[in-house]
């Protein structure tokens, strides 16, 4: 291998490493606004039903049991 070619390859790999932390910063925020999403729709319901605070606690863990038992497919 010569020392070019040693080169080109090494900017291709930082050239991956940047796309792939690109990606990942983009899943983390799409996951951020969808854990927004379904804050604000539990926030909705909750004041549309004049819950109280030990109703919005048990509306809260529903709802991590409901992501829970359904892993990744929650978020899609």
């Amino acid at each position: 291998m010569l020392r070019q070619d040693r080169k080109a390859k090494n900017t291709s790999d930082e050239q991956l490493v940047q796309l792939f932390s690109q990606a990942r910063r983009e899943g983390e925020r799409h996951a951020v606004d969808k854990c927004a999403v379904r804050l604000t729709a539990l926030v909705c319901e909750a004041r549309q039903q004049g819950l109280c605070a030990a109703e919005v606690i048990d509306l809260l863990q529903q709802e991590i049991e409901s992501m829970d038992s359904k892993g990744g497919a929650a978020w899609n």
